[in-house]
């Protein structure tokens, strides 16, 4: 099993890795954490947390706005692997729910590229995913079902929640819907073919 997470002490926007068979979760020195990549492209997996490097970092500096300071970063909150595209999709997350990206990589350690990225406006609160701008509230989530995946891996459905509304110019779901409720989403993926 595959952990994300951050680190305390760590600057915002870091996702870090860690692995533990299901039998040992609850061990915590059964863990191993992502150090690396030996001279193969290979993994490093190490016993020692503090030998721990990011997998993936959103360096964007936080900016005034948004009532106050708005952290414009965001870090990897979970993945799914798509079997049929032989690829995960990433789900990052920032504070508000405008803040959601997607990437996509071979491997969970990455590397990680961008599917799409969103962020809002600190200024004006407004854009973002879905244009749903800081309007949308703090993010409660938005996780692919993987379960729901088409057998061509191009349709994921999302389910997503926050603790705001809608705002007028919302893609989805309409202007005025609260969105602390389950919301479905479908994703349709366009692949695009490396040369």
């Amino acid at each position: 099993m595959y952990l994300f997470g951050t680190r305390n002490e760590a600057a915002d926007g870091e996702t870090y890795l860690a692995r533990v068979e299901r039998s040992q979760l609850l061990s915590p020195t059964a863990y191993r954490y992502f150090a690396g990549l030996d001279g193969k492209s290979e993994p490093i997996w190490s016993a020692a947390s503090e030998r721990m490097q990011a997998i993936f970092i959103d360096r964007n500096a936080a900016q005034p706005g948004c009532a106050g300071r708005c952290l414009m970063t965001s870090t990897l909150e979970e993945a799914v692997y798509d079997a049929p595209l032989e690829r995960y999709i990433g789900v990052a997350q920032g504070d508000y729910l405008a803040q959601t990206s997607f990437y996509e990589a071979p491997h969970p350690w990455g590397p990680w590229t961008t599917i799409t990225y969103n962020n809002i406006d600190a200024a004006t609160g407004s854009g973002g995913w879905g244009n749903l701008g800081t309007a949308a509230g703090g993010s409660l989530g938005v996780h692919a079902i993987n379960a729901w995946t088409s057998d061509n891996g191009q349709t994921l459905w999302m389910v997503f929640s926050s603790d705001g509304t809608a705002p007028p110019g919302a893609l989805f779901p309409p202007p005025g819907s609260k969105l602390d409720a389950f919301h479905l989403l479908r994703v349709d993926l366009q692949l695009v073919r490396s040369r």
